[in-house]
């Protein structure tokens, strides 16, 4: 049985289930070894849960809102039929020849 210290929510069994989920084998030490790193997290969130965010607006991006930090999306000629073909090591018919994927 795991010892270590633990939120009312996150049981053995929820730590035993998510282990088995994740495909993780645990021994003894390393699932008393994570449980203690998951009530640190539980914890730490807990406590940003007590900070006052009163008056302010929720930040779902740390980019600045509505600034388009890419170039500016502009119309650009295209290259011809020809200029594509000449780049590619075979061509046929106007179109450009790759191996066979398929038997």
């Amino acid at each position: 049985m795991i010892q270590a210290p633990m939120k009312e929510d996150f049981t053995e069994e929820t730590l035993h289930h998510l282990s088995r989920l994740c495909r993780i084998h645990c021994t003894k030490e390393e699932a008393l070894a994570l449980a203690v790193s998951i009530d640190k997290i539980l914890s730490h969130i807990d406590s940003l849960q007590e900070v006052d965010t009163e008056g302010f607006d929720p930040m779902y991006t740390p980019l600045v809102k509505n600034e388009n930090i890419l170039r500016e999306d502009l119309p650009v000629k295209a290259s011809s039929r020809e200029e594509f073909l000449a780049n590619s090591p075979e061509h046929i018919g106007g179109m450009i020849r790759v191996p066979k994927v398929f038997s």
